[in-house]
């Protein structure tokens, strides 16, 4: 049997740094029909530097749980190498940004990227 289409979808929104100011953040998730995993290209523009842009691109897979929730889908980016990752709680129309250890950040933030684009 042949692989399935290609799905990709599109995610924007402007998320709180650590030091105040915000990033905001494209996120494009390809992956084949009924598969947990595919590749990713994120844009990040700092829009209080000078709108310094970094694009990064790899893989991303599918965790399961979290501790209020241990049926919610996680989308983990591989960033760079295989130690740096990147957790966004899935929702029908949206991405939630968590922290590392699977967490909400600050509950006051929003941390949320909307689906702008799907296939």
């Amino acid at each position: 049997p042949g692989l399935g289409p290609v799905i990709e979808r599109t995610y924007a929104g402007i998320i709180p740094t650590t030091n105040g100011s915000s990033m905001y953040y494209r996120l494009t998730l390809k992956n084949q029909k009924h598969s947990g995993n595919g590749n990713y290209i994120l844009t990040q523009i700092n829009t209080e530097k000078e709108n310094k842009r970094i694009d990064s691109e790899g893989k991303w897979g599918t965790l399961r749980g979290i501790e209020e929730d241990p049926n919610a889908t996680i989308y983990q980016l591989n960033i760079g190498d295989t130690t740096k990752y990147v957790n966004f709680l899935y929702m029908t129309d949206s991405l939630i940004m968590l922290n590392n250890t699977k967490t909400h950040f600050h509950p006051h933030s929003d941390y949320t990227l909307r689906l702008v684009d799907n296939d």
